[in-house]
């Protein structure tokens, strides 16, 4: 028997049990799984080019993928609501940069919820509000004027179908924007009617608010609820025929003149 460091002459060289014609067999194997994989990524690249009825190009969703923060020489492409941007430019889209998670793919509702992981990646924009699809606009509006993303085209699947057409879920978006500027148009038109009180802070009076043309100042609740009110300036008629307006603590309903009470003028300031 020979000693624990020793063997046999015609022994083969053996680590951790593994004999050398087993690695090299792995190491076949495992080439052969990469190049299969390098193969799935070439065709991927040079699937056929397909175009809409006006010109643009519709990228597949495979496509889209092989373009992702791991294309190290190649381009880098994402998506936003269907619309596909090469951000070879900017690194922060490959591997490793602060937005890598954006690459090829379109995680459009991750653009609004800040959910930057797993299901959060998703360009299902259910359940948002019309502002929240009006702020995602805003992002499209980003990719489609910026001086160094180029537009590829448009991504098959949630917003587009295969022939580039816009689907019920791209209508939708444009729905939901178009209800976000009705109600910011009310907002404004209501901010218009309803000016905002006038105000002044000193040591000696404390808080007074005010307001002209013999309007009476009235706090104001957020529409939404939940945000902060404001104090506005009403006419003493539309001030009784709103309920949900609050007046100032001390003051006299007819007023067009307020001293706020200290802590209650903290608050409105």
């Amino acid at each position: 028997g020979g000693s624990a460091g020793g063997g046999r002459a015609g022994d083969a060289p053996r680590s951790n049990g593994t004999p050398a014609l087993s690695r090299a067999v792995l190491a076949v194997a495992l080439a052969g799984l990469v190049c299969a994989a390098g193969a799935q990524l070439l065709a991927r690249a040079r699937e056929p080019v397909v175009l809409s009825a006006s010109g643009v190009r519709v990228v597949s969703p495979a496509l889209l993928a092989a373009h992702g923060a791991d294309n190290w020489r190649g381009q880098v492409w994402l998506s936003l609501l269907g619309s596909v941007y090469d951000v070879s430019a900017g690194e922060f889209y490959r591997r490793g940069g602060g937005y890598a998670f954006f690459a090829g793919r379109d995680a459009s509702r991750a653009y609004i919820t800040g959910e930057f992981e797993g299901e959060g990646l998703t360009d299902d924009l259910e359940g948002l509000s019309p502002q929240e699809h009006a702020a995602l606009v805003d992002w499209w509006e980003f990719y489609e004027t910026h001086e160094t993303y180029a537009r590829v085209g448009v991504l098959r699947g949630r917003f587009y179908d295969e022939r580039g057409e816009e689907t019920a879920a791209m209508r939708e978006v444009r729905a939901k924007c178009a209800e976000a500027e009705r109600e910011e148009a009310a907002k404004k038109e209501h901010a218009a009617r309803y000016p905002a009180c006038s105000s002044r802070w000193t040591r000696a009076t404390g808080s007074v608010l005010w307001c002209e043309d013999g309007r009476v100042p009235r706090r104001e609740p957020s529409a939404k609820g939940g945000g902060a009110a404001r104090c506005a300036c009403f006419t003493p008629e539309d001030a009784e025929g709103m309920p949900l307006l609050e007046l100032f603590d001390g003051c006299d309903p007819s007023a067009s003149t307020c001293n706020l009470q200290p802590a209650e003028g903290a608050a409105m300031g």
